[in-house]
């Protein structure tokens, strides 16, 4: 507002002293609701590189999540292979040793056969020189 503007309306007297009470209303009002506009601006153009900032992260950690959920996959694929192979030696150990305890046990039952008869031998062998056979 110029100076020759507020002088006419001070003539005006009262109405005039209104007009220009609400003229300074609307110059602080239209100061203000700039003011509020550019923080708002700031705060949006701060808030979308923020949310730029938290999209890419999820983005990242999602990748890491995925490349780490094939990975876990393939080791469990290799390890279900690997306890398959396993249960099948254990199998094969298992029916390795049933085998040599069964071999055992009959070569202790030949020991004990063998052993008999060779004391008949020697009893044998000692009754034909008591008898002179």
């Amino acid at each position: 507002m110029t100076a020759e503007t507020f002088t006419s309306l001070i003539n005006l007297g009262a109405a005039g002293a209104v007009i220009v009470v609400v003229m300074i209303f609307l110059n602080y009002i239209a100061k203000r609701d700039q003011e509020w506009r550019d923080f708002f601006t700031i705060l949006n153009a701060q808030n979308t590189t923020d949310m730029r900032v938290v999209t890419e992260s999820l983005k990242q950690l999602t990748q890491g999540i995925q490349v780490l959920s094939e990975k876990i996959e393939s080791h469990d694929s290799t390890m279900t292979k690997k306890v398959g192979e396993l249960e099948e030696a254990a199998i094969t150990l298992h029916a390795v040793t049933k085998t040599v305890f069964d071999l055992n046990e009959d070569f202790q039952e030949h020991d004990k056969l063998l052993s008999e008869s060779l004391r008949k031998m020697a009893d044998a062998k000692r009754k034909t020189k008591k008898e002179g056979i």
